[in-house]
């Protein structure tokens, strides 16, 4: 039998979710990274953190990495609620890069569950049969995600989020850790739902649910100069 060859992997991303997205890819899956790619200069301290790899001017990847031999993925988090990552997700398929997902350990992924690219799964999610989650999906660690339930894409899930069955999820949403959305319930575009929050009933698109003491606060994006 001959070696396993983990397959290499361009990681555009070098903040805190970079570093952590690297770590889990190469302790973790059939792939590696090779090189890391940037918009903006690279720091000591980055350059120290990432050491390992090659660094590569976003403009020019495609020539030192061509597509039709390197896959990428975007490790951007929720800047700008995801806007950010989104920009970037779309200027790597402009490249022709194929952008994989990733889902790691003790993680429930059934074989129905619909799974867009560059999506990244951290540890201990739960997603129920019928799940479709859209592409540039980040799930961190600890969440539920209820059956027949649609994620839309660019949406940041942080820890312990619950999200019930048959929920509907716009694009470029932010849940925060704790929050709990009831089934059956409509999450329009760009909602910001605050740690701790209880959604109970559909959340407009650009609103902000927030939780001060036991009440909840709901305010458009604007209001919250957001």
């Amino acid at each position: 039998m001959g070696l396993f060859r983990k397959k290499k992997l361009i990681l555009f991303g070098t903040g805190l979710f970079g570093q952590l997205a690297r770590y889990y890819i190469d302790h973790y899956s059939t792939q590696y990274v090779v090189s890391v790619v940037t918009e903006s200069p690279i720091s000591p301290d980055i350059f120290n953190k990432m050491r390992g790899v090659q660094f590569c001017d976003f403009d020019i990847i495609q020539n030192i990495y061509p597509p039709h031999k390197y896959d990428m993925f975007v490790a951007v988090g929720y800047r700008e609620m995801n806007s950010i990552r989104k920009e970037m997700y779309y200027k790597a398929l402009d490249k022709g890069y194929y952008l994989p997902s990733f889902s790691f350990m003790h993680t429930s992924l059934y074989s129905n569950v619909g799974l867009g690219n560059n999506c990244f799964i951290f540890e201990d999610n739960t997603i129920q049969p019928f799940v479709d989650i859209g592409h540039n999906v980040i799930l961190w660690s600890g969440n539920h995600i209820g059956h027949h339930s649609k994620i839309g894409d660019h949406n940041f899930i942080s820890s312990h989020v619950v999200i019930s069955g048959n929920v509907t999820v716009g694009e470029s949403c932010f849940f925060g850790v704790n929050s709990t959305i009831i089934d059956g319930i409509n999450i329009g575009d760009r909602c910001l739902i605050g740690a701790r929050s209880l959604i109970t009933r559909n959340a407009y698109s650009d609103s902000v649910y927030i939780t001060r003491g036991t009440k909840p606060d709901v305010r458009t994006s604007a209001e919250m100069n957001f």
